[in-house]
C-alpha cells in the first residue's frame, strides 16, 4: 500500500513517532484537562449551594408535566407543533437560555430525547433561579392545571418567592377571545 518510508511519515504525521514528541511533552497537561470538571462560570456560583438530590420520579413529574403543558397549550390555541415550538424556541431565547440548551429542550418536549436524572439536575443548577422553559409556557398560557404544579413544585426547590409573568413575551389569546376578522385582500 505505502513504502515503509512513507508509512513512518504518516505516522509521524498523526502521533504515533516512536520517542519523544510534541505529543508525549502534552500527555500530563491533556490528562489534567481531561480529568478537569468542566463547568460554566455560573454553574461553578450555583454548585457553591448544597445540591439536593433529584429522584427518577422527581424527573418524570417534570417530564410529563412539560409535555403536557407543550401540547396543551398548542391544542387550546389551535397551533401545530412546530408553531407551538417556535414561540417557545423565541421565548427561551429572550429569557437567555443558551443555544446550546435549545436543542436538547425541542427534542424533550417532543419526546424524541429522554431526559435523565442527571440532566435535570445539571439543568436546574444551570438555571439556579428559574427554569426558562416552565417559565415561557406558563407565560404563554397559565391554564393548564398539570403544568402550573410542575412549576409550583420546581420554584419551590429552587426557592423562589412566587410564579411571574414574562414581560418580554405576550401571552398567547385565551380561547374564547374575540379575534379582528381578517382583512380581504
Amino acid at each position: 500500500m505505502f513504502s515503509p518510508s512513507r508509512q513512518v511519515q504518516l505516522r509521524r504525521r498523526y502521533g504515533y513517532s516512536s520517542g519523544s514528541s510534541d505529543f508525549d511533552l502534552l500527555t500530563s497537561t491533556a490528562k489534567a484537562a481531561v480529568e478537569r470538571p468542566w463547568l460554566r462560570p455560573f454553574e461553578v456560583q450555583a454548585f457553591s449551594k448544597a445540591p439536593l438530590t433529584l429522584t427518577d420520579r422527581d424527573r418524570d413529574f417534570f417530564i410529563e408535566g412539560a409535555t403536557h403543558g407543550f401540547k396543551h397549550i398548542a391544542q387550546n390555541h389551535g397551533l401545530t407543533p412546530s408553531e407551538m415550538w417556535e414561540k417557545v424556541e423565541e421565548g427561551l431565547k429572550a429569557v437567555g437560555m443558551h443555544a446550546d440548551d435549545l436543542d436538547d429542550v425541542q427534542l424533550l418536549v417532543f419526546g424524541w430525547k429522554p431526559l435523565t436524572t442527571e440532566m435535570l439536575e445539571r439543568y436546574r443548577w444551570r438555571y439556579p433561579d428559574r427554569c426558562p422553559l416552565l417559565d415561557v409556557l406558563c407565560t404563554l398560557d397559565d391554564t393548564c392545571e398539570k403544568l402550573n404544579e410542575v412549576q409550583d413544585w420546581m420554584l419551590k426547590l429552587k426557592g423562589a418567592k412566587n410564579r411571574r409573568r414574562l414581560d418580554i413575551l405576550p401571552e398567547l389569546p385565551k380561547t374564547d377571545a374575540v379575534r379582528p376578522p381578517v382583512p380581504c385582500l
